[in-house]
Parts: structure tokens; C-alpha cells; sequence
């Protein structure tokens, strides 16, 4: 999953990989808290 977001005046991009599926609970909670900062806007291409 890709992340944009504005920081201060900085525009921040993450890239989220999950590489093993028994990771996937953390995964989901790191995404969860970066979404509960703002105004979002979520694309899926795929």
C-alpha cells in the first residue's frame, strides 16, 4: 500500500509492504493509525 500525506509543509510517502501473511495484524494496525491522522483520499488499482 502506498501512503501520501502532508507533514508541516512536507509532503511524506510511504510504502507499505507486508511480506508474510502472519504479519498481517501489525500491518493492518500501522495502516489504521496513519489513516486516523486526516482527511483521506484511498485509491485501489489491482
Amino acid at each position: 500500500i502506498g501512503l501520501g500525506y502532508l507533514e508541516g509543509s512536507s509532503l511524506v510517502v510511504e510504502q507499505i509492504f507486508l511480506a508474510d501473511y502472519p504479519g498481517e495484524a501489525e500491518y493492518l494496525d500501522y495502516i489504521r493509525e496513519r489513516l486516523k491522522r486526516g482527511k483521506v483520499f484511498v485509491s485501489y488499482n489491482g
